[in-house]
């Protein structure tokens, strides 16, 4: 197996050897006429054997966007609109700027959420959205999630319906620019629901609420 060596003025040697088994055939690999610039690899172009110069991007993290809410009663935002509207949350929303349109986003929400039932209902119904927001641009609904709960779960802190931590999780893989994006949130109740509160307090042995935005390119 033939090699090419490479000695170091101190001693030791660097080698590119042959491959370990015998190819199919003749193989050549061609080298590119720059030397690049810095954090680049060196690999095939369009044209297999012909290498170049370019960014190790593909699957790379870019940045990471986190903001969270406290459970605290001071934090509690209620919604006792049961005629079919949205409503939306005043927390959390997070601002992210895309390096770049080809990227992708991973939103990913963990919100908690008391949802109380009316007197006769039996069933319990949340509807979340998640809405994306950019200068210029109408408001595009990215998520959504529908969350469905008995009314025989009896919550602590006075509460006739349940509690639950709510997760979403969505990839934007689709915006016009790189304008700064804020992510927000609507809710809807439904069916036998009559009162939901987000960021429930001590006072209902509530948990935090938190929200992360990761650029990928």
């Amino acid at each position: 197996m033939g090699s090419l060596k490479f000695p170091h003025a101190s001693g030791n040697s660097m080698s590119i050897a042959a491959p370990a088994t015998n190819p199919n055939e003749d193989l050549e690999l061609k080298l590119p006429a720059t030397i690049g610039t810095a954090g680049q690899v060196l690999k095939n172009s369009s044209t297999a054997g012909t290498l170049e110069f370019g960014d190790d991007s593909a699957g790379k993290v870019l940045q990471i966007q986190y903001t969270s809410v406290a459970a605290d009663n001071s934090n509690e935002q209620d919604n006792t609109t049961t005629d079919g509207s949205w409503v939306a949350l005043t927390k959390p929303t997070l601002v992210i700027t895309p390096a770049a349109t080809s990227s992708k986003i991973m939103v990913q929400l963990n919100i908690y959420a008391g949802i109380d039932q009316n007197d006769s209902g039996t069933e319990i119904e949340l509807a979340v959205r998640m809405l994306r927001s950019q200068s210029g641009q109408s408001d595009v609904i990215v998520g959504s999630g529908l969350w469905n709960m008995r009314a025989e779960h009896t919550a602590s802190g006075g509460w006739t319906g349940a509690n639950a931590m709510i997760q979403m999780l969505h990839v934007d893989t689709s915006f016009p620019n790189t304008n700064a994006i804020t992510y927000s949130f609507t809710s809807q109740l439904e069916k036998d629901a009559d009162s939901c509160r987000f960021h429930m307090g001590s006072s209902y042995s509530g948990n935090g609420t938190t929200l992360v935005a990761t650029e990928f390119a």
